[in-house]
């Protein structure tokens, strides 16, 4: 199942963005799947999110354990987004940040992650 979530129009603010991933993956039928790949891609910058990244880092062990979170950023220094990841990854819940990453590259990195979480189930 794939669920996209873009927000347009400048003033970037991870607060929607985060509010909108956590209402999409911890639904009642969300134990159904093994994992959860989310991809993160901005080219702006905002105000740390707090109250949205608890929603996440007050999850269950094993929801967090589910949970994978790809971040992209245009910007080649991005203090908060690595804020998020280090939160995240100190909670158990694995992210990445990829920095100076440009849009024309994100049907390639997408791709990757696809595929290699495919061939893990595949074994």
């Amino acid at each position: 199942m794939e669920h996209r979530i873009q927000l347009n129009g400048g003033s970037t603010d991870y607060r929607n963005a985060f509010q909108k991933s956590y209402t999409i993956i911890i639904p009642d039928y969300y134990d159904a799947f093994e994992r959860t790949e989310t991809l993160f891609y901005t080219n702006g910058g905002s105000l740390f999110p707090t109250e949205q990244v608890k929603y996440f880092t007050n999850l269950k062990e094993y929801q967090k354990n589910r949970i994978f979170l790809h971040c992209y950023s245009e910007e080649r220094y991005h203090t908060v987004l690595e804020m998020i990841v280090n939160e995240f990854n100190s909670n158990q819940i694995t992210s990445e940040l990829k920095k100076n990453f440009k849009v024309a590259d994100l049907k390639q990195a997408w791709t990757e992650v696809i595929t290699n979480e495919y061939h893990k189930l595949r074994g």
